[in-house]
């Protein structure tokens, strides 16, 4: 059962999305974009994303420390997508139980899937089927 779970939770990753594309992401709307709460993007962004090397590396710094509050660019909003998608089926399968922390681990064993490289091949191979 758990092996056939974590298929799913992989396939969740690796799946291709097609997303609108703008320069610049606010939390407000990524948040309207899923139809999600901000601070649950917050959340995404902010605690479990940045467990990604490649979304980390494209945190603003402030004084040596991550800033907040910031807008997110074209492959973090892609990362927060995949995260919502995998949450989505996270929740529904651990019931209701806390899996923030759970999340963020599965993702840090999983984030070949999230990597920059992988985000600009999936972004070429739709703005290549488009034309």
């Amino acid at each position: 059962m758990k092996t056939t779970i974590l298929v799913q939770w992989e396939r969740v990753l690796a799946e291709r999305v097609t997303l609108p594309q703008k320069n610049r992401w606010t939390r407000r709307a990524i948040a309207q974009f899923l139809g999600i709460n901000r601070i649950t993007v917050k959340n995404y962004a902010e605690v479990i994303a940045p467990v990604i090397r490649d979304y980390r590396q494209r945190i603003p710094k402030e004084s040596g420390r991550f800033r907040t509050g910031y807008a997110l660019d074209q492959y973090q909003f892609w990362v927060i997508c995949k995260i919502a998608a995998f949450m989505q089926l996270l929740r529904a399968d651990l019931n209701g139980s806390t899996y923030t922390k759970d999340a963020a681990q599965i993702i840090a064993k999983h984030q070949k899937y999230l990597s920059y490289e992988v985000f600009v091949y999936d972004t070429n191979m739709h703005s290549n089927s488009a034309a």
